[in-house]
C-alpha cells in the first residue's frame, strides 16, 4: 500500500517535471527564434501590410491578394500559372488564419492559424499556432518571408 501511494506521488511528480520543462523550452524557443529573426513586433497588423510576394529562404513565393485570397508556387511565374497552394486569408491583429480552398490538391478546405509580425527589417515572421495542412504548417513556420513585388 505504502507503494502504491509512493508511485502514484512520484508519477505526479514525473509529469509536473515533464510540463515545466516543455514550458521553459517553449518559452526558450520563442526568445531563440526572436533573437534569430531581429525581434518580432507586437503591433496588429492592417491586410493591406501583408499585400504582395513574398519568398521564403528556400525560393518558395507566396502572394496575398487584396481580394483576400493566396496562392504559393517555385517561381513568380508559377504564381499565376501553376499554384502549388491557394486559398484565402483573414488577418485579426497578430493572428493569420488561411484556409485552403476545396479545389486545393495537397490540403483541400483545411485550415492553419499563425502569428505573424514584420521584423525591423521588414521581413515577415510566422510562428506556427495549428495547421491541419502540415506540409503548409511545415513550410511557413519559422522561415521569415521577405517582400519582393508590393
Amino acid at each position: 500500500m505504502f507503494f502504491k501511494r509512493f508511485e502514484g506521488k512520484r508519477l505526479f511528480m514525473v509529469a509536473a517535471v515533464l510540463t515545466l520543462s516543455l514550458i521553459l523550452t517553449t518559452c526558450q524557443s520563442v526568445l531563440i527564434f526572436e533573437q534569430l529573426h531581429g525581434g518580432l513586433s507586437a503591433v496588429s497588423l492592417a491586410t493591406v501590410d501583408l499585400i504582395g510576394i513574398w519568398m521564403d529562404r528556400v525560393g518558395a513565393y507566396t502572394q496575398s491578394l487584396e481580394d483576400g485570397t493566396f496562392r504559393a508556387a517555385e517561381s513568380v511565374a508559377g504564381l499565376e500559372t501553376l499554384p502549388l497552394d491557394w486559398g484565402g486569408f483573414q488577418l485579426q491583429g497578430t493572428r493569420l488564419m488561411l484556409k485552403n480552398a476545396d479545389d486545393n490538391l495537397g490540403c483541400p478546405g483545411l485550415t492553419g492559424s499563425y502569428q505573424v509580425a514584420l521584423t525591423d527589417n521588414g521581413q515577415l515572421d510566422l510562428i506556427l499556432l495549428e495547421d491541419a495542412c502540415r506540409l503548409r504548417g511545415t513550410g511557413l513556420s519559422g522561415r521569415p518571408l521577405e517582400r519582393v513585388a508590393p
